[in-house]
């Protein structure tokens, strides 16, 4: 099993170290934490996870639409950076969920926007601290 993670990771780098989505999430966490197997219970990066289940365009496509690496909050791209992945494994669950909670907020804001909403700002791209998540302007269809 070892040998067949290692290599998808091999893979994974290969083909996405270029992407917005890999320069956010995972710049400068080593390659060996991407996955961190035990014999019950596995955890691996959400991004190398979302790359394996064929989820990994939707995450890069979110990311390059709403132009984080440009116009994302220092705050945003902190919580969207998996770093979760260098704790202890008592630590990990809070951070994870900062990761989980960014990506969500974008596709959110994407599902309003494809529903005919208007989107008149996100968090991610607010410098306003005390911004709502998704402020938009409703419309009807």
């Amino acid at each position: 099993m070892e040998g067949v993670i290692e290599e998808q990771i091999k893979r994974f780098i290969d083909e996405c170290q270029d992407s917005v989505a890999f320069k956010l999430m995972l710049a400068g966490i080593a390659p060996q934490r991407f996955y961190l197997g035990k014999e019950q219970d596995s955890q691996c990066a959400i991004l190398f996870n979302a790359w394996v289940n064929g989820y990994f365009p939707r995450i890069n496509t979110l990311l390059e639409k709403f132009k984080i690496m440009e116009n994302g909050t220092t705050d945003f791209k902190n919580r969207l950076l998996e770093r979760w992945l260098l704790k202890q494994e008592e630590e990990r669950r809070k951070p994870l969920n900062n990761s989980v909670v960014t990506l969500v907020e974008l596709a959110v804001a994407e599902f309003l926007e494809e529903s005919g909403n208007s989107i008149i700002e996100i968090s991610a791209l607010s410098q306003n601290k005390n911004s709502p998540d998704i402020i938009f302007h409703y419309c009807p269809t």
